[in-house]
C-alpha cells in the first residue's frame, strides 16, 4: 500500500488539474529568475511582469531600450532555453 503514495512534488508536476497553477508559477518564475539568466543587465533592466507570453521589461534609458529592441529575439531565446520551453516567452515589451 505504501507504494501508492506520491510525493507532493510528483503530484504537483503530473496532476492535470493543477496545470493552471503550474503555468502561473512558471510565469512568476520568469520575472524572478531574470536576474539569474541576465545578471549583467540588472543595473539597467527591471523585469516588471510576465503574462500572456509577453515579458515586460523596464529600461529607463531610451537609447538602451532601442538597443534591446534589436536584441529581443536573443532575449526570448535565452529565457526559453533556460526554462527548457520553446513556447514560454513569445514577445518582450520595453517600457521607460
Amino acid at each position: 500500500m505504501a507504494e501508492s503514495f506520491k510525493s507532493f512534488g510528483e503530484i504537483f508536476t503530473t496532476e492535470p488539474g493543477l496545470a493552471k497553477i503550474r503555468k502561473m508559477m512558471q510565469q512568476g518564475d520568469v520575472v524572478v529568475e531574470f536576474e539569474k539568466i541576465f545578471p549583467e543587465l540588472m543595473k539597467v533592466v527591471v523585469p516588471v511582469r510576465f503574462e500572456k507570453k509577453t515579458l515586460l521589461l523596464k529600461i529607463e534609458n531610451a537609447a538602451l531600450r532601442s538597443e534591446f529592441k534589436y536584441k529581443e529575439s536573443l532575449i526570448i531565446e535565452k529565457i526559453n532555453k533556460y526554462f527548457n520551453d520553446d513556447k514560454l516567452v513569445k514577445y518582450v515589451k520595453f517600457t521607460g
